[in-house]
């Protein structure tokens, strides 16, 4: 699943900016009716959960950062799980930026939004990045971070994009940490599931020990590299 997230990723500049704001995503979502009725049964009780939201896509922002509850106390890394369909995702739980933002992807475009995943990454630093969405409502591209529940916006209320966030890093406080130097966007249509490999992993050496660092901390009494607990 990574792998081909990772494969469709363009980095966000100058060059592709045209292209990604016009061309690589359709801003009709692709979802058939009935293809997926577990997550439809989830929308529609998410809707219906949420009568005081401003926006269905508030809703699902509320919603995702929800799934996080599920894993609370889940300290024992040996149980922890990534990836699954947004079905099992849904029912498990988590707080994998990654497979939260899968989630609301996937519930935004059977909700008729468009949505993709969008990549933030510090090109200059290991140990950097998150995964949030863009969703395309009211003929306008919002980035989501599903994880934290935000939905990003401009001084005066309207969503803003990622392309704003790339030119503006004041309106990207993402709560726990400053936005990111590099921005890329890969698509992630719900109607190409035939497509992905939806196996379900613990995790790997590598992060186990990279958490392992965050938890002991590094040399000099720094404990994250990014200030996440500050949050």
């Amino acid at each position: 699943m990574d792998r081909v997230v990772v494969e469709n990723m363009v980095l966000l500049c100058a060059a592709t900016a045209e292209t990604l704001y016009h061309d690589f995503t359709p801003a009709v979502s692709g979802y058939r009716r009935g293809s997926r009725p577990a997550i439809e049964r989830t929308l529609r009780a998410v809707i219906a959960g949420s009568p005081g939201t401003d926006h269905p896509l508030a809703a699902v922002a509320a919603f995702c950062h929800s799934l996080q509850d599920k894993v609370a106390g889940q300290d024992n890394m040996d149980d922890w799980r990534f990836g699954g369909t947004e079905e099992d995702i849904t029912e498990r739980g988590t707080d994998w930026c990654t497979d939260v933002s899968r989630v609301a992807c996937v519930l935004c475009q059977v909700a008729g939004y468009p949505a993709r995943l969008v990549q933030l990454a510090d090109l200059t630093a290991a140990y950097s990045g998150h995964m949030v969405i863009e969703a395309f409502a009211d003929g306008r591209w919002a980035v989501m971070d599903p994880l934290h529940g935000l939905l990003h916006r401009h001084g005066d209320g309207t969503p803003a994009a990622a392309l704003d966030l790339n030119r503006n890093l004041a309106l990207a406080d993402l709560a726990h940490q400053p936005l990111y130097s590099a921005i890329a966007i890969s698509n992630y249509f719900v109607q190409d599931r035939d497509r992905y490999d939806y196996a379900v992993s613990g995790i790997n050496p590598a992060y186990r020990q990279l958490l392992g660092m965050s938890v002991r901390g590094w040399p000099g009494g720094l404990r994250w590299l990014h200030g996440e607990d500050r949050a």
